[in-house]
Formats: structure tokens, C-alpha cells, sequence
């Protein structure tokens, strides 16, 4: 198994050894570790941000986002 995360179909995961296994259990465990943390830092670091701008440039900034990830979400159906 590599040292990266890699989806893998049903039957792959079914013949993985339960060493194989537990090495990917712990990848994904890292990961979500990982991604648990930056998101803590983000959401401090936009606390901070929003005290320094005016509440109707953040909601200008908000509207711009939520297109752009809507328009990201359609993308990634396609």
C-alpha cells in the first residue's frame, strides 16, 4: 500500500490483509486528524479576519463564494 490516500473499489478492500487493512484505517485516521486541525485554523483565522472587515464587504465576499462553490459543485457532477 502507498503512503497516500486511494480510494479503492470493494472487492480490492476484501482481499487487503487485516495488517493492509489496518495501515489504511490509520491513513484515513491521519487524514481526518489533519483535516480536523485546518479547519480549526481556518475558522480562527476568519474570526479574526471578520473583526477587522465591515460586515457588508463579508457578505459581498460570502454571496462570491457560495457561486463559486455552487459553480465547483456542478463541475464535479459533470
Amino acid at each position: 500500500m502507498k503512503n497516500r490516500f486511494e480510494r479503492y473499489s470493494d472487492s480490492t478492500l476484501k482481499s487487503f490483509s487485516k495488517d493492509e487493512l489496518i495501515k489504511y484505517i490509520r491513513l484515513l485516521q491521519e487524514n481526518l486528524q489533519t483535516l480536523d486541525i485546518q479547519s480549526k485554523r481556518t475558522i480562527e483565522a476568519n474570526i479574526k479576519l471578520s473583526e477587522c472587515i465591515p460586515e457588508e464587504k463579508i457578505k459581498e465576499i460570502q454571496k462570491e463564494l457560495f457561486k463559486k462553490w455552487e459553480d465547483d459543485e456542478k463541475d464535479e457532477i459533470r
